[in-house]
């Protein structure tokens, strides 16, 4: 199948990869190149940063084939998801994302991995898993496209705030801790958005938090550490080499929790920390510290509401 990859950073490259490997013929988007599409086209992969993606899209003409969105984030300015500002610029329906616990270096060596592909069309799900799917790539399937968004958008966040729990040295009980709340907070959030609760529990969702929070490998984990080791702001985006995709996320999911009314203390937490200047060491010794109540209940019942893009 040919396929257009936009999008030339790290995790772009690697899904070119795995397309090339099962013999796909890949067209590769840079920013020198026009902005138009190749023709005869059998999907287009998006593959930029979650706030680049607005003003990405609309450098091109609706190319008028199913659109696979890899990336892990919301757009901050109107707190869309992917699938919206598709629908919004270029009128396409045809919609499936591919998320799960990967990081890009070891895609391209070749290491073992797992992801889901998310539609609302079964059938464009199972190409997105035929386009990608290999031995050391396992792409299983899913239903729920809003979930699988939401699941890779929130993980960035709670890596920040899990980074900075280790930078401060409260051990290995408080990030089981932290982390148990995240995952709670993750499915609260993620189920008011529209996505299923039974999506949170996997590869999209628990999975790739485990990853985003425990290894440094993690461009948001070490952002959290730094930050709350006293550095600037400034010098942590140029020590890290840019803008984790938490510290622009934040932004928009903070606005779609206060707008729904839904309980996020620790997306609460990172804004603080990030956008009203405040120490995230202190926010997140706060949140560490402050009384248990309701919302911190796991076993707080959450209702599944449908706000899906199918």
């Amino acid at each position: 199948m040919n396929i257009e990859v936009i999008g030339q950073g790290a995790w772009g490259k690697a899904l070119a990869i795995l397309l090339e490997h099962n013999g796909n013929i890949v067209h590769r988007w840079k920013r020198s190149l026009p902005t138009e599409h190749p023709a005869n086209l059998d999907a287009v992969l998006i593959a930029v940063p979650s706030r680049y993606v607005d003003e990405t899209l609309r450098k091109f003409p609706a190319p008028g084939v199913p659109i696979i969105s890899s990336v892990k984030g919301m757009e901050p300015e109107h707190s869309r998801m992917v699938h919206e500002i598709v629908l919004e610029l270029w009128c396409e329906e045809r919609f499936a994302v591919l998320a799960g616990p990967n990081f890009a270096e070891e895609i391209i060596q070749g290491k073992p991995a797992a992801a889901v592909t998310a539609s609302c069309d079964e059938r464009l799900a199972r190409m997105v898993q035929r386009l990608f799917n290999q031995p050391n790539f396992r792409v299983y399937l899913s239903t729920d496209p809003v979930g699988v968004q939401l699941g890779g958008a929130l993980k960035n966040v709670y890596a920040l705030a899990v980074g900075a729990c280790d930078a401060l040295g409260y051990g290995e009980n408080a990030r089981a801790g932290l982390l148990t709340r995240c995952l709670a907070e993750m499915t609260r959030v993620g189920t008011a958005l529209g996505g299923r609760q039974d999506t949170f529990a996997g590869l999209s969702g628990v999975g790739d938090l485990i990853l985003t929070c425990y290894s440094d490998m993690s461009r948001n984990r070490r952002f959290g550490k730094w930050l709350a080791q006293g550095r600037s702001f400034r010098e942590v985006i140029a020590k890290l080499g840019g803008v984790a995709e938490g510290v622009t996320t934040v932004r928009a999911l903070r606005e779609r929790c206060r707008t729904l009314g839904v309980p996020a203390p620790i997306i609460e937490s990172i804004y603080a920390a990030i956008y009203q200047r405040r120490s995230l060491a202190e926010v997140i010794r706060e949140l560490l510290e402050s009384t248990p109540d309701m919302e911190h209940r796991e076993e707080l019942s959450i209702g599944v509401k449908s706000n899906s893009c199918c």
